[in-house]
């Protein structure tokens, strides 16, 4: 939302068929089943002759099936790779000024950066090998054949993202596919996590599901007085949801603290509080003050190993 506006942007996979360069940095499709057909569309891009470069710690299945070059990476570096590639971008004039000018604000602050006006560091190869392990020619390689392939999807897997400070290896790759001009075109990519999907699913939008069930609403949204912390609320203003992110605090703090309740029991599908909650040490504190929780899963998760 921040970035875009929208919660998804990305391209279908069918598309990439109509890409000359695929990038699937910290992404492991052949294993982890993110929307479906995307191996399939893969392989038929790879008999295609599209080039497809997988960029991972690991010599993972995708490296070994899907993609024509495997470039190993230090984890959690990913976004000064990243950076280094906006280096050569930037200071080899390949950026698409056009798309710039007229579809974005704020690149002047982050060229700045990259360039080390800001902290007297430029992001160069040089520089982002020492931290990455990527050979600064590689590093250079990429940047130039991604800029100049056109169309190229740069496809961020959601892994490198949860690592400390993982949100920057987004916002950097959703800079570079704007630096390219590979947003909104076929054969290109919005990258950036909620973005890979191409589309959402329908129960995203509209009204609550609640509103469409046979049920009716929740009565504990339909009674919920405004709140001094309303704002912090998913579904706004008359909703008892609270953010993901205020977790923690709601559960630590209650009613005390503005929250819709005293909360005793947590029922968690398919959810893994343990890495998908900022402040790991919070959340797992705020947990163990809970007199009941059930962890609904296929596997035994951090989040219940950590709760035994």
């Amino acid at each position: 939302m921040a970035s875009y506006g929208a919660i998804a942007g990305g391209n279908t996979r069918d598309d990439f068929l109509n890409s000359k360069l695929i990038i699937l940095w910290g992404w492991n499709p052949s294993v982890t089943i993110a929307f479906g057909m995307t191996s399939f569309y893969l392989a038929l891009a790879r008999e295609a002759g599209v080039r497809i470069v997988a960029i991972d710690p690991q010599y993972t299945d995708t490296g070994a099936v899907l993609a024509s070059e495997w470039i190993p990476i230090r984890p959690n570096t990913d976004a000064a790779m990243m950076a280094a590639m906006a280096y050569v971008i930037i200071t080899e004039n390949l950026c698409d000024e056009a798309f710039l000018t007229r579809l974005t604000i704020g690149f002047e602050k982050f060229r700045d950066y990259v360039l080390g006006a800001e902290d007297g560091q430029p992001k160069t190869p040089s520089w982002a090998s020492r931290i990455c392990g990527v050979p600064a020619p590689v590093i250079a390689s990429l940047a130039r054949d991604y800029a100049r392939a056109r169309p190229a999807a740069l496809m961020d897997g959601i892994a490198p993202g949860r690592t400390a400070y993982g949100e920057q290896y987004h916002r950097i790759a959703v800079a570079l596919a704007a630096m390219t001009g590979n947003i909104g075109v076929p054969g290109g990519n919005a990258p950036g996590y909620g973005a890979m999907g191409g589309v959402l699913p329908p129960v995203s939008f509209g009204p609550p599901v609640s509103s469409r069930m046979k049920g009716g609403p929740n009565p504990l949204d339909a009674a919920s007085a405004p709140r001094p912390l309303e704002k912090f609320n998913s579904m706004g203003s008359g909703s008892a949801r609270v953010n993901r992110f205020h977790l923690a605090d709601a559960i630590l703090r209650g009613r005390r603290g503005g929250y819709p309740a005293d909360y005793k029991a947590l029922y968690m599908v398919t959810l893994n509080y343990a890495n998908q909650c900022s402040n790991t040490n919070k959340i797992l504190r705020a947990l163990k003050k809970l007199e009941f929780i059930v962890v609904h899963e296929q596997f035994m998760t951090p989040t219940r190993n950590l709760l035994t």
